[in-house]
């Protein structure tokens, strides 16, 4: 796979949308090196790579993002990263933090939204954990620091006596070595466990193996016991817990909700709304600027007519009112600052082409006055067509992404509601409602409880009996 173009906004010193290509060599490798001044983002094209690919923690995306933009309130970054695959196909990973319009926004109030397309095609938001997972195995995070690296950071890694260590254990979890590993260390185990069989007992030790053998069975014994009851605790409660879950589906319907997750969905719910609300207002911002005059959009021909036919009439009437002035100067042209004709024209004659001309300027051609209905100045026309010119090619149709952003927001808030309200309505089912969530959480923390303490009698019986086995009765 190879990069091709990655896109940061609102990160560190890059406060608005920034691309950077990666384009092929002439040899068909991607290898890249970036220079700069000291704080001018080198370090910062890296770690967006990394914060696009794996994501990252909230008070570090939070930290970073530009202060100029933070002061203004705009608590949101966006890194977008195209990646063409193996097998030519084109993937684009785009990875944005929001607290949309919250006031006094923390780290706290940044949602994570990923958005993967492949060859064109947005894939679902269910299948975050299965992209996460296909990065990680394609670039493990392990083995990064050796293809991103920060060139001032070359020293330090040399310096470090610990860095073969690591760069062996990234290139083993990268290539798979470690279970080969893991495997000869088991083999070593096993080797160790057999020779054990082999080693001599003396007669002055067999009474102390049998009381240890005797001992080792008694606390198998009791392990085994207690197993049994904490098996039978763990049964009541799993059974505790589905017969309230039963009965909760029974009474409301739905599926029960834990409170942590009323919680979550509460919190959701209201970010949901707040960026509802804020794009809502950028629609409107939109409308009231743009829209009622793309609206009137076909008034502004007959304006620009208007405004051409006034312009015309108004130069028609300059030349008429100094057309003996005009009239004067034509006819000096005809003669300076070189004759046209070879015979000098007679005073009459020249008077007589002044007069003919001066009828023609005071006549004013074929061009009919307009009634001036604007009678705009020079310098007010052109305001007005300039205006009309830049209404015409605005944004207006950025609406668009923002209708239909608004249409997926309404739908979430919509889900949400459903599940908040899918519980009790009057103040008995309130009531029932939240004694069957306090039983089924009790349950839940019991189970897990007792789970937990099989496991570790599990263990202990385990080894138990591994050292029953290894002290047999002779």
């Amino acid at each position: 796979m190879k990069f091709r173009k990655l896109t940061i906004e609102n990160y560190k010193s890059f406060q608005f949308p920034t691309e950077i290509h990666f384009p092929e060599g002439e040899n068909g490798k991607s290898i890249f090196l970036i220079g700069g001044m000291n704080g001018a983002g080198k370090t910062s094209i890296m770690e967006a790579v990394n914060f696009c690919l794996y994501g990252g923690k909230v008070t570090d995306i939070f930290k970073a993002i530009n202060r100029k933009e933070k002061a203004l309130g705009n608590v949101r970054v966006s890194f977008e990263l195209v990646i063409e695959m193996d097998d030519h196909s084109e993937l684009i990973v785009k990875r944005t933090w929001s607290a949309g319009a919250v006031d006094a926004p923390k780290a706290k109030d940044l949602d994570e939204r990923l958005v993967v397309v492949r060859d064109g095609k947005r894939v679902s938001v269910q299948n975050k954990r299965m992209w996460q997972d296909f990065i990680q195995a394609t670039i493990p995070p392990g083995i990064t620091q050796f293809f991103f690296f920060d060139g001032e950071k070359i020293q330090e890694i040399a310096a470090d006596d610990h860095s073969e260590v690591r760069l062996k254990s990234s290139l083993e979890s990268a290539l798979g070595i470690q279970y080969i590993n893991s495997l000869s260390t088991d083999m070593l185990y096993l080797k160790h466990e057999e020779r054990k069989g082999f080693i001599e007992i003396s007669d002055d030790d067999l009474e102390f193996k049998e009381a240890e053998l005797k001992k080792e069975k008694a606390k198998l014994g009791q392990k085994k016991k207690e197993h049994g009851s904490v098996s039978k605790d763990l049964k009541h409660f799993q059974n505790q817990y589905e017969d309230a879950k039963n009965r909760f589906q029974a009474i409301f319907n739905a599926e029960p909700e834990s409170r942590e997750r009323i919680r979550e969905n509460e919190k959701k719910r209201i970010q949901t709304s707040n960026r509802l609300a804020q794009v809502e207002n950028e629609i409107k911002g939109l409308c009231e600027k743009y829209l009622p005059f793309c609206i009137a959009g076909t008034f502004f021909d007959g304006i620009k007519q208007q405004i051409d036919a006034e312009r015309e009439t108004t130069h028609t009437e300059a030349i008429k009112e100094h057309a003996a002035e005009l009239a004067k100067k034509i006819v000096r042209v005809v003669e300076e600052p070189e004759p046209i004709y070879k015979e000098t024209l007679s005073r009459e004659k020249m008077l007589e082409l002044e007069k003919r001309i001066y009828r023609t300027l005071k006549e004013g051609g074929n061009v009919a006055g307009v009634n001036k209905i604007l009678n705009l100045s020079e310098r007010d026309a052109a305001k007005v067509l300039n205006q009309i010119e830049g209404l015409e090619n605005s944004d207006v149709f950025m609406i668009q992404p923002l209708l239909e952003e608004k249409k997926e927001l309404e739908t979430q808030i919509k889900q949400i509601e459903t599940v908040l309200q899918s519980g009790a309505a009057s103040e008995s089912e309130k009531a029932l409602f939240d004694e069957l969530q306090a039983e089924m959480e009790s349950c839940s923390t019991q189970i897990g409880r007792k789970s937990e303490q099989l496991r570790i009698l599990e263990e202990e019986i385990i080894t138990r009996e591994k050292r029953v086995i290894e002290c047999p009765e002779i």
